[in-house]
């Protein structure tokens, strides 16, 4: 199996703007990141979502920097589990001699609200006329996210609730020796903030007048 030298791992919830920011990362207007990753020249990198590393790593060709695609509810919606130690190609990443960690966060509200938009699309998909010759594979495309939103749905109730997840996440990627870990809101301009024992140093929302977190 080929050495990974260096991942940038950009996660998320479902929705939460990965495939966006990443088009964005490899295109003109390169948006402004932490000051360690502003001077990392990405051209080199291969972009690959979960699936892809997985079968690049079982055919022994799997790039030396990559940049992965990676959705924080994959422990739930694959492997009905709530521990990311259950995912294989976490442990494949790992074993990069430089990790990064840039984690897009979006509040409840908006990720439904894309959800939604995302479903109403694959419906599209599904009933026009020129994709009708793919309707099997559309119908199963709809059927699976489906499903895997039903199991994300719980986690959506409220932002504390998304947020246990998030905090499972950082945790873990601070066990796994990260060099760089930040947490990101696209929504927000792209505002951005270090992680330091597994929360932000400042908050990524507005605080009750009493000092905690709204839900």
């Amino acid at each position: 199996m080929s050495t990974i030298d260096c991942v940038i791992i950009v996660a998320g919830a479902s929705c939460a703007g990965k495939t966006t920011f990443l088009k964005k990362l490899q295109g003109p207007d390169r948006p402004k990141l932490p000051t360690d990753l502003q001077a990392i020249d990405l051209a080199g990198f291969s972009v690959m979502n979960a699936m892809d590393l997985m079968t690049s790593a079982a055919t022994e060709a799997c790039p030396r920097r990559i940049i992965l695609h990676y959705d924080i509810f994959r422990p739930i919606t694959f492997y009905d589990a709530l521990s990311f130690d259950i995912d294989p190609v976490l442990d494949l990443v790992w074993t990069a001699r430089s990790k990064m960690v840039l984690t897009l966060w979006e509040d409840p509200d908006i990720l439904r609200e894309r959800s939604v938009r995302r479903r109403r699309d694959l419906w599209k998909k599904v009933v026009r006329r020129s994709s009708l010759r793919h309707l099997r594979a559309n119908v199963d495309e709809f059927v699976g996210a489906r499903t895997r939103r039903n199991k994300m749905r719980p986690w959506f109730a409220s932002r504390s609730r998304l947020w246990q997840l998030h905090e499972s996440w950082f945790e873990f990627v601070s066990a796994a020796g990260v060099e760089e870990n930040w947490i990101i809101r696209p929504s927000d301009g792209m505002s951005f903030s270090a992680l330091g024992g597994g929360r932000p140093t400042t908050p990524l929302w507005p605080m009750t007048p009493g000092g905690t977190k709204a839900n």
